[in-house]
């Protein structure tokens, strides 16, 4: 079992200043692993066992108990949501207990295999649950930062807890709702078992007011969690990055082919709508506005027959493929791109919006929720399905981009670090004072 202990005072450091403020230790030997458990020294800022700024003495803390992902389930942005999380509440002088389940079997195999799978889900719902049996926790509230892991749930009776809630779309998938992802027998079973224990939850915070909209109609009121929103933040601190820097790692990125280009990041999962995305550029480049511009990919590479589709019609060498990428890049390409096209049909939250909007890129996204909640006034909004009246309303607004670019930017830090951390300080007051309610009433 993965463990992290972290009690820091770090009142005079940012939180982003402290991305990397501590390392987590854990070599898993057979049936145990080794746990960094003391608080952690990071440059410039005091730890915890040095004396307490007044600011940090003025903080009513709270010791809180974080579950976060399995190591090999792949799912990046939940981990760096969870991490963020736990930097934001330990600089803020709570105290922080992060779990996440070891790769006991899942490390024998390869993660993305049938047996890689089947194995990993052992660890996640057998080993790690009977790991807990054996230990009692001193924590005034639990949260769950994935919902998906909202099974945990059960194995903390007596805590208050928290789930965060990013996304139904695979539970609307499990009742058939979504006729481009169904779901196999297996798969409707466990994500059924998912959402019982989803709906015990006694705070659901979601990410937008779309999940929110679409949870209540799901569930409705077989559900007594306290829903509410609270926005999501940048996990990494996009900006605009100089023309220089940026240049040089396109220049190692893309070759010295400085023409214009349009940005995507993504997977090939349907909702990401990659099909209307090849279409959509297929159509824009007819106009004298991208007549030169390439289609750069970041994330999973285009499938075969998207990519066979580009080149008959004419737009093979237009293509760029970069893969997966470090954030540095990744800002070099936001800051650069002429156009994010983001045309996803379904989308928890949307962060690529975000991204490129806080590096000063333009956006062009779905006109549906959440991406008109996420992108403000700040993007141009257009019809996923339609090329040619999508490609019609970024010609329309393409005048009026610098001011559009600039509300973007605005935009962007509406989506603060310290204010989701904050309102998740709310939260976790408001949880700890019903157990201590419970405790006084029981006495």
């Amino acid at each position: 079992m993965e463990q992290l202990y972290v009690v820091l005072d770090a009142s005079d450091c940012s939180i982003f200043q402290s991305l990397h403020f501590y390392t987590i230790v854990a070599r898993t030997m057979r049936s145990s692993a080794y746990v960094a458990r003391e608080p952690l020294r990071i440059p410039q800022c005091r730890t915890a066992m040095q004396k307490p700024s007044s600011r940090a003495r003025g903080i009513q803390r709270v010791k809180i108990l974080i579950i976060g992902n399995y190591a090999l389930s792949n799912n990046q942005s939940m981990m760096r949501f969870t991490d963020l999380l736990v930097r934001g509440l330990a600089i803020r002088g709570h105290r922080v207990e992060l779990l996440r389940p070891a790769p006991v079997l899942g490390r024998l195999f390869v993660a993305d295999s049938r047996i890689g799978k089947f194995v990993g889900t052992v660890d996640r719902f057998v080993l790690f649950p009977l790991s807990l049996r054996f230990r009692t926790f001193d924590a005034d509230v639990l949260h769950i930062p994935d919902h998906g892991n909202a099974v945990y749930i059960a194995q903390f009776r007596g805590i208050p807890n928290v789930v965060t809630c990013h996304d139904v779309q695979p539970y609307r998938s499990a009742r058939g709702e979504i006729g481009e992802n169904r779901l196999g027998v297996f798969s409707r079973i466990y994500q059924h078992w998912v959402l019982s224990w989803i709906k015990r939850a006694q705070y659901l915070p979601c990410v937008s007011e779309a999940t929110i909209t679409e949870w209540e109609r799901l569930v409705g009121p077989a559900s007594m969690s306290q829903t509410s929103v609270i926005d999501p933040a940048l996990t990494y601190p996009y900006a605009p990055m100089l023309k220089d820097e940026a240049s040089l790692r396109l220049c190692r990125l893309l070759g010295e082919d400085d023409s214009p280009f349009v940005l995507h990041i993504g997977s090939n999962a349907w909702y990401k709508n990659r099909q209307g995305l090849v279409k959509i550029f297929d159509e824009i480049v007819k106009h004298e506005e991208f007549r030169n511009a390439r289609l750069v990919i970041a994330g999973k590479r285009l499938p075969p027959e998207l990519r066979n589709w580009l080149a008959a019609n004419g737009n093979g060498s237009r293509l760029h493929e970069v893969g997966a990428i470090e954030d540095e890049d990744l800002r070099a390409l936001y800051s650069s791109a002429s156009l994010l096209l983001f045309p996803s049909l379904l989308e928890g939250f949307g962060m690529p919006i975000l991204e490129a909007q806080a590096c000063g890129c333009l956006v062009a996204t779905s006109d549906r929720s959440p991406m008109r909640e996420v992108g403000g006034d700040g993007a141009i909004f257009i019809d996923p399905l339609n090329p040619i009246a999508a490609v019609a309303t970024i010609i329309e607004q393409w005048p009026q981009r610098e001011s559009i670019r600039a509300r973007g930017l605005l935009n962007a830090k509406r989506y603060e670090v310290d204010t989701m951390i904050s309102r998740y300080i709310e939260l976790y007051g408001e949880a700890s004072r019903t157990k201590n309610l419970g405790r006084a009433q029981s006495q």
